[in-house]
């Protein structure tokens, strides 16, 4: 099993930087000291503002961010094997490079980072321990029931409260927003979740025809008001559900102390707009995920 890398990425402090001169990053500036400490820096910067309805969300140029060289240049690095849906995640998040150069440029941006780099290092090392206690990899890959074919990656990113899970080729990135009270059961969540999603689609390949002909139930998910308008896509919201399911029957209960299945469902549904979440879970089998899909199938209504 190929142990998770912890990253930092100059190219993810950077855009934050610019993200927070401007207020266009997720969540509140007194996050973390480091995002603070980036707003105080550059508040005197007076370049070109970013227009967010170029690169959409922040999850965009982070996604991005960490498929070219250091800055100024940004060369790509030529990665292989990506999707077209990533390439249109990649090429929206380019939007913001013209802006990125000019900040770069205009700002005394290495002496920042050469001051927070002492601050990320002690960061990554509370990470690495973090995970070598965890054994993320062998609980995924035995409550999937399958090998995880991908690289994992964690990049460290405390300049934001978002994180985002781009799978870009065999990499799959969890770009991390971390806070000041850094909570080892968030962190450990947010890998496990964003680690099911390349699993969840490996085994969900060869059943998408099957899925796609319940189609019709997405318009039951849209209209309960906790239901995330950005799942508006039947697969979207049947992989989620799935992910889900799987968590809180048999990865949750392992990482939580007195953990109940039934209110964490309930709480999905009520909270979430997960609105299948029940039959998800009454139909999975631990190990035999893929086996479980037929079942889970015929049942939904």
């Amino acid at each position: 099993i190929m142990p998770i890398r912890v990253e930092i990425n100059k190219n993810i402090v950077l855009l934050e930087c610019l993200l927070n001169r401007f207020g266009q990053a997720y969540g509140d500036s007194d996050f973390h000291p480091l995002r603070l400490a980036a707003v105080k820096h550059f508040e005197a910067y007076n370049g070109a503002v970013p227009n967010v309805e170029e690169y959409i969300h922040e999850s965009k140029p982070l996604a991005w961010a960490v498929t070219v060289g250091e800055p100024p240049k940004f060369e790509s690095l030529g990665l292989k094997n990506i999707d077209s849906k990533t390439m249109w995640t990649l090429d929206k998040g380019k939007a913001i490079k013209p802006y990125l150069i000019d900040f770069y440029d205009g700002t005394d941006f290495e002496g920042f980072y050469k001051k927070a780099l002492p601050k990320l290092e002690k960061m990554k090392k509370g990470m690495e321990s973090l995970l070598s206690e965890t054994k993320i990899i062998a609980m995924l890959e035995e409550t999937w029931g399958t090998k995880l074919k991908q690289e994992m990656v964690v990049v460290l990113n405390p300049f934001t409260q978002g994180s985002t899970g781009p799978q870009i080729g065999n990499v799959n990135f969890q770009i991390m927003g971390i806070g000041d009270d850094f909570r080892k059961g968030q962190a450990i969540h947010t890998i496990l979740h964003e680690g099911s999603h390349p699993i969840a689609k490996q085994i969900l390949k060869s059943y998408w025809k099957e899925i796609d002909k319940k189609e019709h139930l997405l318009e039951k998910a849209l209209k309960h008001p906790k239901y995330p308008k950005s799942y508006n896509y039947w697969r979207t919201c049947f992989e989620e559900h799935l992910i889900r399911a799987v968590h809180v029957g048999f990865i949750n209960p392992k990482i939580k102390d007195n953990y109940d299945i039934q209110t964490a469902l309930d709480w999905e549904k009520d909270r979430k707009g997960m609105v299948f979440i029940d039959t998800f879970y009454e139909n999975l089998q631990k190990g035999a995920i893929s086996g479980s899909i037929p079942k889970i199938l015929e049942a939904l209504k």
